[in-house]
């Protein structure tokens, strides 16, 4: 992992500790969020992480275009989303 992507992920695990009221820095990236004890993930508070990334990040998503199920399933996929989102909208202001 680059050290933007370290920077990407520890902005999405501090974010998402606020929203999901739990601390994930220790967390393995590659577990579902859905299945972190004593974290409740459904579809209201995945779509209350999905406002926080976007708020924190700066970007808005299309739940049409993006894939949001798939993406928002690990801290891991989150934050590849998120690096893949930011790079696209470097490219466009060139």
């Amino acid at each position: 992992m680059s050290e933007s992507d370290e920077r990407i992920m520890d902005r999405v695990v501090a974010r998402l500790s606020e929203v999901l009221d739990a601390n994930l820095t220790s967390i393995d990236p590659d577990q579902p969020l859905s299945e972190i004890p004593g974290v409740y993930f459904d579809s209201a508070s995945a779509l209350e992480c999905v406002v926080a990334i976007e708020d924190a990040f700066g970007f808005t998503m299309d739940f049409v275009e993006d894939d949001l199920r798939y993406a928002f399933r690990t801290l891991g996929r989150i934050e590849e989303f998120v690096a893949r989102k930011l790079a696209d909208a470097n490219a466009l202001r060139f």
